[in-house]
């Protein structure tokens, strides 16, 4: 906990002392701080939450509200896809040959550089950037469910198969079972890529969204909202992040002892035990009295 803390400490030392060191931009420019000082930085953070009185929106939550569904269906959609072709592909070796090779050229193709493609087939409509967002995670989800797939021991196949099971039933009833904590991490890990990709295609060819946004900031006067927009959207991605863990040790308690517990679960558990020792010494204390 010390050594978290200190951590946490050491990062707004650095932080304030980019922020109070001089800066000079390139002529013809006015001298602005690059990285916003306190005030500045609690006024934006106000903006972005609170109405904003010169544009009369809620900043974060209009744009909010507008890439969270097209994250959630692209990763969504993603995800069932590339789970299912995931587990057939650690069972079927016929599958696995035939995509491989296919998902080691799309891996080394940039998402991005695939806009151009799905431009041309929706123009700046919600599938180009469904699109741009699936390309950019499927492999990466399809990959890591083939290995979990491919890692079920053999002789729970062999035996459920002897037993009179199906194919389908060995599938989902032997094999999916076993690997839902896989499942669960490999999309908790497509999250973010997802939103690099989804925020780099709002901002070069979105009329709204996040990605928009920061383009819009990154050319007005107000660019020093951009570092509060960049903290929430670091706390919103750490929420999440948490959910995952939750849902995979909710789902999966024989998974957990499995996994080591995160920051926040050692921090949370840290300070249950804080308060639960004053609760006993108060009680002593009440008792002796």
């Amino acid at each position: 906990m010390f050594f978290s803390v200190l951590g946490i400490a050491l990062l707004i030392l650095a932080y304030t002392a980019l922020a109070y060191a001089e800066t000079d931009t390139i002529p013809p420019m006015p001298r602005f701080p690059l990285v916003p000082k306190f005030d500045r930085l609690y006024e934006g953070l106000k903006l972005l939450v609170f109405l904003d009185p010169q544009s009369g929106d809620y900043i974060f939550w209009k744009d909010f509200l507008v890439s969270g569904p097209r994250l959630l269906i692209a990763v969504g959609g993603t995800s069932l896809l590339c789970v299912t072709v995931g587990i057939y592909m650690g069972l079927y070796d016929f599958l696995r040959r035939m995509c491989l090779p296919i998902m080691e050229i799309v891996e080394h193709i940039p998402a991005n550089g695939m806009m151009i493609f799905f431009l041309a087939l929706f123009h700046t409509s919600n599938p180009l950037f469904w699109g741009v967002m699936a390309f950019g995670i499927c492999v990466g989800i399809t990959k890591n469910v083939y290995l979990a797939s491919k890692s079920v021991s053999d002789e729970h196949v062999f035996t459920a198969k002897t037993l009179g099971a199906s194919e389908q039933e060995v599938t989902w009833y032997v094999v999916f079972p076993q690997i839902i904590p896989q499942i669960i991490e490999a999309v908790r890990q497509s999250i973010s890529p997802a939103i690099v990709f989804l925020m780099g295609t709002e901002w070069i060819v979105g009329s709204d969204g996040i990605g928009h946004r920061f383009m819009q900031l990154n050319r007005s006067p107000r660019a020093f909202m951009t570092f509060p927009y960049v903290m929430a959207l670091g706390l919103i991605g750490l929420f999440i992040s948490y959910a995952f863990r939750k849902i995979q040790r909710v789902s999966c308690p024989w998974h957990e002892n499995e996994t080591p517990p995160d920051f926040v679960d050692r921090f949370l558990a840290r300070m249950k035990n804080n308060i639960q020792t004053l609760m006993r010494h108060e009680r002593k204390k009440e008792t002796a009295s």
